[in-house]
């Protein structure tokens, strides 16, 4: 009897260790799961990220396309039109000395500025600067 209440107490202790065992199992098994969970979001965050970088990527390699083939397009344009102000010029001995001619005070000084640091002292310049004459008063030096 005294075996067998031994064994029994015995059985007791170690039930109840097994239910701390488990106890602890459970809690570490929720945490496991809970992190599982955290990283799932984390990975689903990280994958909308990409899949939005991807798509302007896209949309920008497409932008920059198209800014390519206006600037191929611009450039053409600015070849034909510099090819046919050359052949004018050679063709035209009239014209060579108008445009070989230097441009009236007024508008020579619209090319002259000094360098900015900022917006700012830009538009200071700018409002500080005297004003153009009058279309019905005639510049000093006429082209």
């Amino acid at each position: 009897m005294k075996t067998l209440t031994i064994l029994l107490t015995l059985t007791i202790a170690g039930l109840f260790w097994m239910n701390f065992e488990n106890k602890a199992l459970i809690h570490r098994l929720e945490s496991a799961q809970k992190i599982i969970n955290e990283q799932k979001i984390s990975l689903d965050t990280a994958a909308h990220q990409l899949a939005t970088l991807r798509e302007n990527t896209a949309r920008n390699e497409r932008a920059q396309a198209a800014l390519r083939q206006q600037r191929d397009r611009a450039q053409q344009l600015v070849n034909r039109n510099d090819l046919k102000m050359k052949r004018l010029l050679n063709e035209n001995a009239d014209l060579r000395g108008w445009f070989q001619s230097p441009l009236p005070d007024d508008i020579a000084r619209l090319h002259i500025r000094p360098a900015f640091d900022t917006p700012t002292d830009y538009l200071q310049w700018l409002s500080e600067s005297s004003q153009l004459p009058h279309s019905t008063e005639s510049a000093q030096n006429e082209r």
